[in-house]
Formats: C-alpha cells, sequence, structure tokens
C-alpha cells in the first residue's frame, strides 16, 4: 500500500467516527469502507448499514439517509480528503439484516 494510500485511510478512519451519527434515529450498526482509492481517491465507497430492512425504511423515509450523507462527506473534507475524492465518494445504505442473508459484505456488495 502507497503512503498515499494510508494517508487517505486514516483520513477516512479520523472521519467515520461515532459521533458522526450522533443524534440520529434510527442508528447506524456498522460500515463498510472499500474501493480503489490508491488509483483515484474518488473510487471510495461506504456503506452504511441499519440493523434490519425496517430501520432502513424508517431512515429512508425520516432523512437520516440523507443527513448522514452530508455528515461523512462533510467530515472527510475537514478531515482533508482530496476535494476531487469527496465530490465522486459513493455514499449508500443497507440493512444488516440483507447482508447477512447475503452471505455477507463480500457477496452482497459485489
Amino acid at each position: 500500500m502507497s503512503k498515499r494510500s494510508q494517508a487517505y485511510e486514516q483520513i477516512i478512519g479520523r472521519a467515520l467516527t461515532a459521533d458522526l451519527y450522533e443524534g440520529l434515529q434510527p442508528t447506524i450498526v456498522s460500515d463498510v469502507v472499500y474501493g480503489a482509492i490508491e488509483i483515484d481517491p474518488a473510487l471510495l465507497t461506504i456503506k452504511c448499514l441499519f440493523l434490519d430492512t425496517a430501520a432502513l425504511r424508517e431512515a429512508q423515509e425520516n432523512g437520516t439517509c440523507v443527513i448522514i450523507k452530508q455528515r461523512i462527506l462533510e467530515a472527510l473534507q475537514k478531515e482533508g480528503y482530496p476535494q476531487k475524492g469527496v465530490e465522486g465518494v459513493s455514499v449508500g445504505f443497507a440493512s444488516q439484516q440483507e447482508v447477512d442473508e447475503a452471505g455477507g459484505p463480500w457477496h452482497y456488495f459485489r
């Protein structure tokens, strides 16, 4: 892994802290981060997981997903992720239930 990729991963780690989701309902139970940031910082994907499909649906309906996406992008920018990268980052949502039923993150997100 290149020094640049390591620096990007540190920025991502600092940006995705638990307080990012503070005060929002329903809550995020985990997130999955992947991409080819060593090629281009815009090739970053962040998937936030709610507990089940009902929680995901509620978050989509009450605006929680929009708020979380905005907070993530702002946090990445604040922590120093390249602006070109921030503009291309994909932030999505799923339920842990769906991921588990698919056999795990690799099977669900491929």
